[in-house]
């Protein structure tokens, strides 16, 4: 996952997104990972595929992210 921020970071958007499908394919369940694809989705406009990985992130986040639970519903509202 840190390696995918890193990409973000500088801008490699095909690179991020190919580490967090990584990241999901060994532990599908990863929150974070659903969270960042979202963003990267919707920013494509991509917006069948953000709001697939929002409901999975909506699913699999602990309460450690409830602040990020909460700009997840809005986005899906926004979908």
């Amino acid at each position: 996952l840190r390696g995918a921020l890193g990409d973000l970071e500088r801008g490699e958007q095909a690179r991020a997104a190919a580490t967090l499908r990584g990241v999901l394919r060994l532990e599908p369940r990863t929150a974070e990972a659903h969270w960042y694809l979202a963003l990267l989705a919707r920013s494509r406009g991509r917006f069948e595929s953000a709001e697939k990985h929002l409901r999975l992130f909506l699913d699999t986040a602990g309460p450690a992210l409830e602040r990020w639970r909460g700009e997840a519903r809005a986005r899906l509202a926004a979908i």
